[in-house]
């Protein structure tokens, strides 16, 4: 099997499903439906565990995981792994590492002024240890978004879309959708307003969801737009606890709002544009049409 082929085997997986494709409908409802049944049976937990391991909630999203990965046995027929692809390359996970690691970096220097120093994540062993912690807790975030968006509705919308793209584009715009209540609760939109997120955030994740799914169809796989998505939201702790935390104050927070955004978008597009270079060969597969056969 040549390396395209393993990528289509990815994209393509839904081909080889039995039933109707509503049944992704079904199986996208049922895992929104454990999320919110996982964090339900998480907050019955006494509340001094959530004083001590702030985040702890967030692994509420192992939930909808396994019930994506059960709807793609019993629903679809087909393996688990299938909605997950194989794991990437060695070179090209560095560079989805690197991506978030630079997001984060520009936003910090913007919003400190070029004076970023240091805080309590680098120097308080006890702040290091609840990032730690905060970290896996993303991490389970961000697999049940990446399993969901980049793999489940990926997988979805490539069975009924001829053009890989269309696929892509239709995956990136429910990626956005799924913020939209969250933008409702966030912190910083109650206060500077949750206009701010949906002005901001709402189109970029949007073109950040594209960009993922771009890696994906390019990747064959969910990891490396795991790995970056993982980077982003790994990029809040130090924004809590490390440079600037300590001082940070609502011009601090503005700068966040209004250009992590923008900072996002424009270095996951030039890392795109090294991890695939601009080349036919390399990016056909996302702007032709489905193969006549793939090895689904």
């Amino acid at each position: 099997m040549t390396d395209q082929q393993t990528k289509d085997q990815f994209l393509y997986a839904g081909r080889a499903d039995r039933g109707s494709p509503l049944l992704y409908v079904f199986g996208a409802a049922a895992a929104v439906a454990a999320l919110f049944a996982g964090l339900a049976l998480i907050d019955m937990l006494p509340a001094a565990v959530f004083d001590a391991w702030p985040g702890l909630h967030l692994f509420g999203y192992l939930f909808p995981v396994a019930t994506i990965l059960i709807a793609t046995r019993l629903l679809h027929g087909r393996p688990m792994r299938s909605v997950l692809g194989p794991w990437p390359k060695g070179r090209q996970m560095i560079l989805a590492v690197l991506a978030g690691l630079a997001a984060h970096g520009l936003i910090t220097v913007l919003a400190s002024g070029g004076e970023a120093r240091p805080g309590a994540i680098f120097t308080d062993p006890v702040v290091a240890r609840l990032a730690l912690f905060l970290f896996a807790a993303y991490g389970a975030q961000v697999l049940a978004e990446e399993v969901l968006s980049r793999g489940y509705m990926l997988q979805g919308a490539a069975r009924v879309w001829v053009r890989p793209v269309v696929a892509v584009a239709v995956s990136a715009v429910l990626f956005g959708l799924l913020h939209v209540p969250g933008y409702f609760l966030d912190g910083n939109a109650a206060e500077h307003g949750w206009l701010w997120k949906l002005v901001f955030h709402l189109p970029s994740a949007i073109v950040i969801g594209g960009i993922f799914g771009v890696w994906a169809v390019l990747g064959g796989n969910i990891w490396l737009p795991t790995l970056g998505h993982l980077m982003v939201n790994a990029g809040f702790l130090l924004i809590n606890y490390g440079p600037q935390a300590e001082n940070a104050d609502g011009t601090f927070q503005v700068v966040i709002l209004v250009l992590r955004p923008l900072s996002d978008i424009v270095v996951f597009g030039l890392f795109t544009l090294i991890m695939f270079p601009p080349r036919r060969q390399v990016w056909s597969p996302l702007i032709g049409q489905r193969p006549a056969e793939s090895a689904a």
